[in-house]
């Protein structure tokens, strides 16, 4: 679907089938990046753009609105008699928890939005008030292109506080790197796949692996026994089922896929309890 602006006398000046998304760092939030680059069919007369704005809705058809923005240049907005080609861009503010409730809608795909685009065209003497609505498909690799240019995976890392990050030999980096990655694009089981891998690449000590087998079978014996864990224990069980819970990503054929709750989930009580088993702050 195109959006298209006419003139007051009548002539179609531009028209764009397409928006052009990425985005920036915010504090508190994100800013997204809206572009329309507009063809222009050149006017009689200079054109100008008064009171321009944009308002974003989730591309359902039910009007959930995401956000308002106006355009980055000042107003008016000038078409010359020679433009060919215009592009206009906003910026839309975003909290994080928009963009976590973007994401859930979005489940690893594309995304589609639906916008509306307000304008007065001002010619010499004469105006005309428009209010034109295009759906716009952002496809799911420029989309998370613009999550990175957020730093929005930076967040999460930033709020899990990883002691092994500055040691360039150690694979916990390149492990979560690609986690991420897989979590963003909707492959699940195969984020979680990397979590095994890192809980693997980071096995128990000798000591720890006796503490675990002795805190195991209290765990699985009476009430009593269960409740005469000591905490070292308790946690290196905790441990454990982390290990167990990503043992489904090996088995390819298993019917139980994992969902972008689970697997976000997964990945966040990885890299936490790795991080306190690695600093010591484990036990």
């Amino acid at each position: 679907m195109s959006i298209s602006i006419n003139s007051p006398d009548g002539r179609s000046l531009a028209e764009t089938r397409r928006i052009d998304v990425h985005g920036l760092p915010g504090i508190g939030g994100y800013t997204l990046v809206i572009n329309f680059p507009f063809s222009i069919t050149a006017p009689l007369t200079d054109t100008y753009l008064h009171n321009l704005s944009i308002r974003v809705d989730w591309g359902d058809g039910c009007q959930r609105m995401i956000g308002t923005a106006i355009p980055e240049q000042s107003q008016p907005v000038r078409i010359t008699t020679g433009c060919n080609q215009l592009t206009i861009g906003f910026r839309l503010l975003l909290s994080p928890s928009q963009i976590e409730a973007i994401e859930a809608l979005r489940n690893g795909g594309d995304i589609n939005f639906s916008i509306w685009f307000l304008s007065n065209v001002y010619q010499e003497d004469k105006h005309l008030s428009i209010q034109q609505q295009g759906k716009f498909n952002v496809i799911q690799q420029q989309w998370v292109e613009a999550l990175n240019r957020m730093e929005y995976c930076r967040s999460f890392l930033y709020e899990l506080k990883m002691p092994f990050v500055d040691n360039e030999q150690e694979p916990a980096m390149e492990l979560v790197e690609k986690a991420q990655y897989y979590l963003l694009r909707g492959d699940y089981d195969a984020c979680v796949g990397e979590c095994r891998k890192l809980c693997e690449a980071y096995p128990l000590s000798d000591v720890d692996d006796k503490v675990l087998k002795t805190g195991r079978k209290k765990y699985k014996g009476a009430r009593e026994e269960r409740e005469s864990m000591d905490l070292p224990e308790r946690m290196l069980v905790l441990r454990d089922a982390l290990t167990n819970v990503t043992h489904l990503s090996h088995h390819h054929s298993c019917s139980n896929d994992y969902s972008r709750d689970q697997a976000r989930s997964i990945l966040g009580a990885t890299i936490s309890i790795l991080s306190a088993s690695i600093s010591g702050n484990l036990l």
